[in-house]
């Protein structure tokens, strides 16, 4: 009776493993090796008496219920399972970083080249005088924009998700991840505007709403991507919450239709906010796109340098 517990409970190790380490299919057998490995001692004994009753009582795993040889290699094979996915993750950190630090040393200098520009800066303006004459009705959503989305109204409605974000998780250590993943862009974004200093269109002479910073990249459209990418993160632990893992498909597909959702719906907050730019003619359209390009890529790399830096510290 022992033995019969003690070989359910290498089912029980089975899926436990899966769904933290969410390995693939073919990696289960791996994770069985694993987990029947464990305890090999009292299965080992299991496997010499008593064959015929646990057989009956206890659907095995690998057809046959296995000898020690076997546990051992499929423990084996999953202890390398686990290794080869601790090594991919690191490397796609690394991966991650290196590409966002090479992104990050070149926005500075097409910043320096198109201040320095003439022909792009009078081309850049031609669009600008040319939504000029779209109807008013869009420069008012725009002025409302411009002020949701200012240094006092990015704060306040990170503020606001972080609260909810709490409430959902009931964790200070994931919420602090989730603001320092999602505002860590406004740091370079601020550096690189000082340290290139292009001046503000045309366009922005007599603008009420004129910040009085440079122009290059647009402040505005990353406190959009800072709102946006928090709220994909509080979303995100919604629907994990909603829909934990568990053997129903549905769930996954359901939480996975959430996001996908969201993450169009904070596309799409991003673009407003960068037209809305264009639209009050406060900054040129480089501005916006590069804004809108690399604050995302920052944000991703402090997500995976954090999650590297978690998983390190579990080991």
């Amino acid at each position: 009776m022992a033995y019969g517990h003690c070989y359910r409970f290498g089912h029980i190790s089975f899926f436990f493993l899966e769904r933290q380490l969410r390995f693939s299919h073919r990696s289960r057998y791996f994770l069985c090796g694993y987990a029947i490995f464990a305890l090999h001692g009292r299965l080992q004994r299991a496997c010499q008496g008593s064959r015929g009753s646990i057989l009956k009582d206890n659907p095995p795993i690998f057809g046959d219920i296995p000898d020690v040889n076997t546990w051992r290699r499929h423990s084996e094979l999953c202890l390398t399972g686990i290794m080869h996915m601790k090594n991919g993750s690191i490397a796609r950190t690394a991966a991650v970083v290196i590409a966002t630090a090479i992104l990050c040393g070149i926005v500075p200098m097409i910043g320096v080249a198109l201040r320095d520009s003439a022909i792009a800066t009078m081309r850049e303006t031609n669009i600008l005088q040319a939504l000029a004459a779209l109807p008013e009705g869009l420069r008012d959503c725009s002025t409302i924009l411009a002020y949701l989305f200012s240094t006092v109204g990015c704060i306040a409605i990170v503020a606001a998700l972080a609260a909810v974000d709490l409430r959902i998780t009931g964790s200070r250590r994931v919420v602090i991840r989730d603001v320092v993943v999602s505002a860590a862009p406004i740091l370079y974004v601020t550096g690189v505007k000082w340290l290139v200093e292009r001046p503000r269109p045309i366009t922005s002479v007599g603008n009420g709403l004129l910040p009085g910073d440079p122009s290059f990249p647009s402040g505005h459209t990353a406190a959009a991507v800072i709102v946006s990418v928090m709220m994909i993160l509080t979303v995100r632990n919604f629907a994990r919450k909603c829909f934990p893992d568990g053997e129903d498909d549905g769930r996954a597909n359901r939480r996975r239709v959430f996001l996908r959702r969201t993450i169009i719906g904070a596309v799409a907050l991003v673009v407003a906010v960068a037209c809305s730019r264009l639209l009050l003619g406060l900054h040129y359209p480089t501005d916006v796109i590069i804004s809108a390009t690399i604050c995302p890529f920052i944000s991703y790399a402090v997500w995976c340098v954090w999650n590297a830096y978690e998983s390190a510290g579990e080991r």
